[in-house]
């Protein structure tokens, strides 16, 4: 769509999503491309907002059927929110089969996959970076993760959540493409931006967070939002050709992917 294209989504049967690119033609928004391009995660502290209700107001999207955007600005309720996110992270750590998986895909900072998330771009020193995926193996992080990302969380300007009105492919879809629409917004704000699942997929704390931000739904996805206090690198990033089949031979990608 920033290219000129018109775009839609279907999720097909087996959970494939196809996405159909209509021709080329209307007005390019260059703006939104460089967003796209220049988006990353950050894990690292956030600085305070001067006025979190203006960049509230000013990151309006229009989300995708069946989903919502709720932000969150009030300090109380983030406090509360950050604890479910510890208690969350304790759970995620202390467990073994979790712990084994994330360690797949911990990269050291000379990576040179496509793949994975390298020690730069969660807030770790190198050396760290290479011993990482063996200790979280071998050893409980369970409580020193979990007061890790309290104190960074409890610190937040500012949360969005998206929710879904279906908990199952079509809105899971849906709210992925909310989740899109808010983060490359976002970004070209100049806003840096870190998901948090834990509060959602841990615990079983997802009526707690739906209360917390006064909205309905089923949780999908929090992020934390605000102007990164560390410099942000963007991670490597596999080519779209790796993860999709095109089924007109004759159409390629947008460049803006």
């Amino acid at each position: 769509q920033a290219s000129g294209r018109e775009a839609s989504l279907e999720i097909l049967p087996d959970g494939t999503a196809r996405i159909a690119l209509g021709a080329a033609g209307g007005s390019v928004d260059e703006r939104t491309q460089n967003a796209i391009a220049h988006r990353a995660t950050c894990r690292g502290p956030f600085a305070p907002l001067p006025d979190a209700a203006a960049t509230v107001r000013s990151l309006s999207i229009a989300p995708a059927p069946g989903t919502a955007v709720t932000f969150l600005t009030d300090r109380g309720r983030i406090a509360q929110f950050a604890d479910l996110i510890r208690e969350g992270t304790r759970l995620a750590y202390a467990d073994r089969g979790f712990c084994v998986e994330h360690a797949q895909w911990l990269r050291s900072h000379w990576t040179r996959r496509l793949d994975g998330m390298p020690g730069y771009a969660i807030c770790i020193p190198p050396l760290l970076s290479l011993l990482l995926p063996t200790l979280l193996k071998i050893k409980d992080a369970s409580a020193m993760r979990s007061k890790q990302e309290w104190k960074k969380e409890v610190e937040a300007p500012l949360f969005a959540l998206v929710t879904a009105e279906h908990d199952a492919p079509a809105g899971w879809s849906a709210a992925g493409v909310t989740l899109e629409r808010l983060l490359i917004a976002a970004t070209a704000q100049g806003l840096a931006q870190s998901p948090s699942a834990a509060a959602i997929e841990m615990g079983g704390f997802a009526s707690r967070v739906v209360a917390l931000f006064e909205t309905s739904g089923t949780p999908q996805l929090a992020v934390r939002l605000g102007r990164a206090e560390l410099p942000r690198r963007q991670t490597p990033r596999l080519p779209p050709e790796h993860f999709t089949t095109w089924e007109n031979p004759t159409v390629s990608p947008p460049s803006a992917i």
